[in-house]
């Protein structure tokens, strides 16, 4: 059995990154289930969980992106509720208009909380690229927030 804060992670991660509903439900079971073979379960220290959670969602991600189409528009069937008067135009923006590993790099570190050495471990790369696309990619997020005139907070 996986720990709520990972089922959620799962969840949250391809929500976010497909922003299609019914494909982030899809590829949430078939993530849940790579990381049961894989080994995690609720006993898993939490950075291992992380660092197998990445890697997972990372290779699931690029296998699938044919099937994706980056789009600034968000497909619900209802199942996720955005706070009210929320305004999520931006993030959208954020993930039609950067390149789809710094957005992703955003996605993991800023929205789901992993740690950027737990990031570089699970994609296989040096902490300085990780570092190197986050940077990038809040930089073009904060253009976007900038020019729709949306003050910046301390997350």
């Amino acid at each position: 059995m996986l720990s709520d804060a990972l089922l959620e992670k799962v969840a949250l991660f391809y929500y976010f990154a497909l922003l299609d509903e019914a494909k982030a439900q899809a590829a949430t079971s078939n993530t849940i289930k790579s990381l049961l073979k894989a080994g995690v379960g609720e006993s898993t220290e939490p950075s291992e969980a992380d660092i197998i959670f990445v890697r997972e969602t990372s290779e699931f991600f690029n296998k699938s992106r044919s099937e994706h189409k980056t789009t600034s528009f968000s497909f619900s069937a209802g199942h996720i509720v955005l706070p009210e008067k929320s305004n999520w135009g931006p993030w959208f923006e954020f993930r039609k208009m950067a390149d789809e590993r710094d957005y992703l790099a955003v996605l993991y570190e800023k929205v789901l909380g992993v740690k950027e050495d737990l990031i570089a471990k699970g994609l296989k790369l040096p902490i300085g690229t990780v570092r190197h696309r986050l940077g990038r990619g809040l930089k073009v997020l904060g253009r976007i927030c900038q020019s729709s005139g949306i003050e910046a907070i301390d997350a």
